[in-house]
């Protein structure tokens, strides 16, 4: 019932295309929860290092993040260069011009 959905489907979509995202977020809050289970406890060295790691965690998942955007953007900006330099009349080679069209 769930899954026809159109915005689980995107859900599913984007979890099969960058799988690293997600867990990495899961990593973070497992680890700040470890964090501060740790600081309740009254152990503060574990808390603290704990809380290290979760910046360690939360870096590399910001920057998992910040790739697929990068190649997500680096992707639109090459067929985005290719149609403009189309329209100055700029020679276009002919690869780019075929996979214009069979895109279509």
């Amino acid at each position: 019932m769930v899954s026809s959905l159109p915005g689980f489907e995107k859900f599913k979509n984007k979890l099969k295309a960058e799988p690293l995202v997600p867990i990495g977020c899961i990593t973070t809050a497992t680890v700040l929860g470890l964090g501060l289970v740790q600081l309740r406890r009254g152990n503060v060295k574990a808390s603290q290092q704990l809380m290290r790691a979760r910046v360690v965690a939360q870096l590399a998942t910001v920057g998992v993040m910040a790739y697929g955007a990068y190649i997500a953007s680096a992707d639109r900006k090459e067929f985005d260069d290719t149609a403009y330099k189309g329209n100055l009349g700029i020679a276009v080679p002919a690869a780019a011009q075929s996979s214009e069209t069979s895109s279509e």
